[in-house]
Formats: C-alpha cells, structure tokens, sequence
C-alpha cells in the first residue's frame, strides 16, 4: 500500500481479503501497544509475542463473521486492544488455575509424600498430564478447571462443539490410562 494513511473500514477489507500488507499494518500500529500493556501486567516478550497471535487471529475470525460491524465510534486499533486485553486477563486467570493446581494437596498420609514435597497421586497425574500433549491438557483444563463451555473451547479452538466433546472424552481417557500405568509402574 503506498499511502502510510489508511481508514478502518480499508483495513478490515484488507484483512477479509488476506492482504499482507494489512497484516504489517496491524502488527505495526498495534503491536508495542499491546505488548507495553503485558509488560505492564506480569508477561514476558515471548508470551506478548503468542498472545498477539493470537489476537491476530482472533481478529480475524471476528470481522468474517457476516455480524461483524465496527461502530462508528469505535477505533479498529481499540478493538484490537480490547481483544488482546481480554485474551490477556484469561491467560492470567489460567496461569493462577495453573497455580492452584500445582498447588493442590490431596488428602493423605505423611508418609505417602514424595521428596520434593507433593503427594505421590499428585505428581503421577502431573506427570501423565505431561505426556497427554499440549492440546489435551489445555482443553482439560478449560472444561474441567476453568468450567468452560464446550461451545466456547470449540470457538477459541477452531473446531466444531462436536469435535471438541469427542476429543475431551479422549484426552480424558488417554490421561485416565496413563495415570493407572504410571502407578501401577510405581507400585
């Protein structure tokens, strides 16, 4: 694009019709804003890089949906922020989840705790939450920990709710059996 000045409604356009140089255009106007705003709130530069990603794409899914329509009074780079803000506020509500978890203490005897300290039933299910993957874990943790809907997961996932119950149900069985080898290994 050869003007430096573009309006709102011209960037959306780009960006429904997979221009780069909106895609530059959003990181460029946008990007140390958002990224100033997680520096500010307990993030990292890596997690500020993933987070706006995210937001990217989260942008994206929004103005193709055939609603979508910007007010008047509301700036694209506003929108973006709220986006990013939001996004933000959940990753920090599943990293004190995350916390709560590691810090959960199951009910049981002195001598059942392991040498750093946590129950051994504890650490089995750490460890075979460890092995389930990446995707699992997190679609456990939103259903189970977070008490996210499935519509929802299946929203912020890009599948569809039926896709997502499946492989809940999956992961939960894949976590299930690896939870009884590893103990039975321990045993």
């Amino acid at each position: 694009m050869k003007s430096d000045i573009v309006d709102d409604k011209m960037l959306i356009q780009a960006l429904k019709e997979e221009k780069n140089w909106a895609f530059e255009m959003v990181y460029k106007l946008n990007y140390h804003i958002i990224e100033n705003h997680i520096l500010s709130n307990n993030g990292t530069k890596e997690e500020c890089k993933d987070l706006f990603q995210d937001t990217v794409i989260g942008l994206i899914k929004s103005i193709n949906k055939p609603e979508f329509k910007l007010n008047s009074s509301t700036k694209l780079s506003t929108f973006i922020f709220s986006i990013a803000k939001n996004q933000w506020l959940m990753k920090l509500k599943q990293k004190k989840q995350e916390e709560k978890y590691r810090n959960v203490s199951i009910k049981g005897s002195q001598s059942s705790l392991t040498e750093d300290g946590t129950n051994e039933r504890t650490a089995v299910i750490m460890k075979a939450l460890e092995r389930i993957g990446d995707e699992c874990k997190e679609l456990l943790k939103q259903y189970y920990f977070n008490k996210t809907q499935l519509k929802v997961i299946a929203e912020n996932m890009g599948y569809t709710e039926g896709f997502v119950r499946v492989k809940k149900n999956r992961c939960m069985n894949t976590l299930r059996k690896d939870v009884l080898q590893l103990s039975n290994a321990n045993y």
